[in-house]
């Protein structure tokens, strides 16, 4: 009886391409190849938000296996670390069911064969902003091979504007912080990892013995190791927030998402960047500071009023279209797009799902 049941559901979902998860929750559902460290944004942001609305489930969701890959698998959203395999390996884990390419770097890797043709073991492409998509259209992937744009959303909590205090913070990936040393100022506090010595410099230290950095104990305070918590923590110790990004012209990698910025408002924060060329971040333009930075500075000390009814301009900007429900929804819709257009790929070859 059981056999036939579930035969009747697969004939069901070839003919009906409309489908959703609690029409046949025992055959649909998603899975994940990656790393599960909550350290890890694209995890966060991209999968972990997503399996939080999918399952109801708001409550912090735990590690579902050791070997990083979920067993309950018809979609698997592969991420990037996964970019040295091959083609075929990747589609042997993703046990012949249908992949999403979260794409979070452009190298060798993701454009041809060479390394491991990731692009190529997908059914589909997601990426973070316009810009990374035309990169991809560019490379001439398979004329089948559908890409869609899905921002990161914000995760941590909405705060009113607060302008309090002169404190300046920059947070962000260690490969940036070359970015933040020509306006680095003392006394800013930098949440990040891993600091280079280039900006341990720059915050003072001085090298000793067997190359080895020394900083003094002033000096240790305003480089803080980050978290989630120290991060909010940071939010509210500070007025402004300060965001850099590396220099990306003639790069092969991907422009960066606009997940910093969006956070920085909606805690609440004044953001002030220099000008950059990066359009998921010029569309906050008339919600922050962007240009020369000591001036920024220096304009939303003097004018916190004015900076704090731009912050909340901003904040209604981004809850409208960025808010972690909203953005779930958008990766719900795509992986349900991928499974059915896989579905139909499947009928058309007459291959039983």
């Amino acid at each position: 009886m059981g056999g036939n049941i579930k035969e009747q559901q697969r004939n069901n979902m070839r003919i009906n391409h409309n489908i959703s998860k609690n029409d046949f929750p025992d055959l649909f559902s998603i899975g994940y190849i990656g790393t599960f460290r909550l350290d890890n944004a694209q995890y966060r942001l991209r999968v972990l938000n997503t399996l939080k609305y999918w399952t109801g489930n708001h409550q912090e969701v735990g590690v579902y296996s050791k070997v990083n890959q979920l067993e309950f698998m018809n979609v698997t959203i592969l991420l990037a670390n996964y970019k040295h395999e091959t083609a075929e390996k990747l589609l042997q884990k993703s046990k012949g069911y249908p992949m999403i390419y979260d794409v979070s770097t452009w190298h060798e890797y993701a454009k041809n064969n060479k390394v491991g043709g990731v692009c190529d073991a997908a059914y589909t492409v997601v990426t973070s902003n316009k810009e990374n998509a035309n990169k991809f259209e560019a490379i001439n992937r398979p004329k089948n091979r559908r890409i869609f744009v899905i921002p990161d959303p914000y995760e941590n909590e909405e705060k009113a504007p607060n302008m309090e205090g002169e404190n300046i913070m920059w947070f962000g990936h260690p490969c940036h912080m070359s970015s933040l040393i020509p306006h680095y100022k003392n006394g800013m506090y930098v949440v990040s990892k891993n600091p280079t010595v280039s900006l341990l410099k720059a915050m003072g230290g001085t090298m000793v013995d067997n190359n080895m950095m020394k900083m003094s104990d002033t000096q240790k305070k305003h480089f803080v190791w980050w978290s989630l918590e120290n991060e909010q923590k940071y939010f509210d110790k500070c007025a402004m927030v300060l965001l850099t990004i590396k220099n990306e012209e003639d790069s092969n990698e991907c422009k960066v998402g606009s997940n910093r910025v969006i956070k920085s408002i909606m805690a609440g924060k004044f953001v002030i960047t220099p000008e950059v060329e990066n359009e998921s971040w010029n569309e906050f333009k008339d919600y922050m500071w962007m240009g020369d930075v000591n001036e920024g500075i220096d304009w939303a000390i003097n004018n916190k009023d004015t900076a704090c009814q731009m912050i909340e301009k901003g904040q209604n900007y981004i809850r409208s279209r960025y808010h972690p429900k909203i953005i779930a929804q958008q990766w719900i819709d795509v992986i349900m797009w991928t499974w059915a257009s896989w579905c139909r790929d499947m009928v058309e070859k007459r291959i039983v799902v």
